[in-house]
């Protein structure tokens, strides 16, 4: 289930392709994942940007470690994963056929070092794995990012290093993913690294499903 964001102009052209109403949020939303292309312009946030990611299959909180560049000690560090999810494409930047389709992929899990908007129960669920995924700050920004365990410093994991970088089954093995399926498809903006080798942790990463009490 998605919900959109649709306007109050639209709402009868949102009726007719299908979209339902949810009385409670006060919002439209589509059930069936195979029409979600019928609805692409009222998917939420994505006239704000370039491309908006729809989580079909959840998300993973993906553990690993890594030396620290600053004190050589091993940091813990975090990551976000995901797989069966669908990239819709905002129209203003395809001017010759408007709307692209949505692509949907999954071949593999892949890894993204932040992602977002996520519920907060996410985050409140890394803080109990790992208090050194803290705020950083960038400019006049803060966002969450990890740190060392030992010195504090700030660990960039896209480094040819990082335990994200899948190239071996050894570095698959090595990872612990925490999959978090939400009751409701969400809508995120993340950039995420594609390896060739990114399959091998479907295979032979430890994956675990999180408590059903705690759906976010």
């Amino acid at each position: 289930m998605l919900y959109l964001d649709v306007p109050f102009l639209d709402k009868e052209e949102a009726k007719i392709l299908g979209a339902e109403w949810d009385q409670s949020r006060r919002k439209w939303y589509v059930q069936e994942r195979d029409e979600y292309h019928n609805f692409s312009r009222w998917i939420p946030n994505l006239n704000q940007s370039e491309m908006a990611i729809v989580l079909s299959g959840g998300f993973f909180i993906a553990v690993g470690q890594q030396e620290c560049a600053y004190c050589g000690k091993t940091a813990d560090v975090i990551s976000f994963g995901l797989d069966n999810y669908y990239e819709f494409y905002n129209k203003e930047n395809d001017y010759d056929t408007g709307y692209p389709e949505p692509v949907y992929w999954d071949d593999a899990i892949h890894f993204a070092d932040s992602i977002g908007p996520l519920p907060i129960e996410a985050f409140k669920f890394i803080s109990n794995i790992n208090r050194n995924f803290k705020y950083s700050r960038l400019g006049f920004f803060d966002y969450k990012s990890n740190h060392c365990n030992q010195c504090g410093k700030h660990q960039n994991i896209n480094g040819i290093n990082s335990p994200f970088i899948i190239d071996s089954v050894q570095k698959a093995s090595n990872l612990k993913l925490y999959h978090a399926m939400p009751k409701e498809d969400l809508v995120v903006s993340c950039s995420y690294l594609w390896g060739s080798h990114d399959y091998l942790v479907n295979d032979y990463a430890k994956i675990i499903e999180l408590d059903p009490e705690w759906r976010l």
